[in-house]
């Protein structure tokens, strides 16, 4: 990664972000893209916006996470170094995803589907179909690790693909990914200053807390795997609240209310009355607590180093929003539903 030979100061980054964020789809801006209609009505509010300009041949949601990319890609350029690695540590959890993308497709071949259209196009990864047909057919799990980022040639990234190679568990790998990376930006907090440590790892403990309980929530109500099971998809590093021998608790939990009547108050309060509801309502229900306070953090003006470490967690919600925005856009849901939807 590039980066800067000068350190932008704090009120320079402060603006900047602020400027980023009062651009972005929030508030009315994206209020205005939940009413588009139409596919070709939500590209041209995109562009007018100046948000994004996609065309309808495009990967939307890749073009989607590829802004959220390059927006950190030049927050880490123009911040400090222990700034720099908390962005980087970030920006490979976006590109993991790639590496469990080429190892469904190494692993299941039988699944359809173009694997071109499945990766996000960072710079300087595999975008071609000769190159990616090349790593598909490299015989040996040893040269297909050999023939990806450098990021990904680590021992754990190989152990990961050594063990799916042998028990063909894609669930246990993609957690086994997930808990790797938010290993990776939790160590990434404990070198950043002092004056935005303490925030960044809270913001990440938060987000970890509301995964783990998602997953609760998901599992009551969908896949029913038993505690052993369920138990690879536990994050470590949340803030404590959820624990993890409640999580064993509630790993059996017949449905959705049984677990929401055993969560901390902060966690069941706000799901209480959503109880029945649908799933995906709860998990934003917990998702728009999470942004809140990442909000509240980043317009701290008595503490604008804050700003610098929140910015990243709006941006990924907003990343989220705009995907949600243009699915709906797309199956013809109504505003009012799509309106729902949003994390705010």
């Amino acid at each position: 990664m590039a980066h800067s030979s000068i350190n932008a100061g704090v009120d320079f980054l402060y603006a900047l972000l602020h400027g980023w964020w009062g651009n972005s789809a929030q508030g009315e801006r994206l209020t205005t893209l939940t009413r588009s209609a139409t596919e070709e009505n939500f590209f041209h509010q995109l562009q007018s916006l100046g948000i994004l300009v996609v065309g309808e041949n495009r990967q939307v949601h890749a073009a989607f996470i590829l802004r959220q990319y390059t927006r950190l890609r030049k927050l880490a350029e123009l911040a400090g170094t222990a700034v720099t690695q908390f962005v980087k540590s970030l920006l490979q959890r976006l590109e993991s995803e790639n590496f469990k993308a080429l190892l469904n497709y190494r692993f299941f071949p039988e699944r359809e589907g173009h694997l071109v259209d499945s990766l996000i196009p960072f710079p300087g990864e595999f975008t071609h179909d000769a190159d990616l047909v090349e790593l598909l057919d490299m015989t040996t799990l040893d040269e297909f690790m050999k023939h990806l980022h450098p990021d990904f040639q680590t021992p754990e990234y190989y152990e990961i693909a050594r063990q799916l190679e042998e028990d063909k568990d894609i669930m246990r790998a993609e957690c086994a990914i997930d808990n790797l990376n938010y290993q990776a930006e939790l160590n990434a907090t404990r070198h950043l200053p002092l004056s935005m440590r303490k925030v960044a790892r809270h913001l990440l403990a938060v987000e970890i807390d509301t995964l783990n309980v998602c997953t609760l929530l998901r599992n009551a109500n969908f896949y029913h795997m038993n505690a052993k099971r369920l138990a690879m998809a536990w994050i470590d590093g949340g803030t404590g609240h959820v624990s993890r021998s409640l999580w064993d608790r509630l790993a059996d939990a017949p449905d959705a209310s049984t677990v929401i009547s055993q969560l901390p108050a902060e966690f069941a309060a706000p799901l209480r009355e959503k109880a029945f509801d649908t799933t995906s309502r709860m998990e934003n229900l917990l998702r728009c607590r999470q942004v809140r306070q990442a909000r509240q953090a980043f317009y701290d003006s008595g503490s604008p180093t804050h700003a610098i470490v929140a910015y990243p967690f709006l941006l990924q919600m907003e990343t989220i929003n705009l995907s949600r925005v243009y699915e709906g856009v797309r199956f013809s849901v109504s505003a009012r539903e799509i309106e729902e939807m949003m994390i705010q």
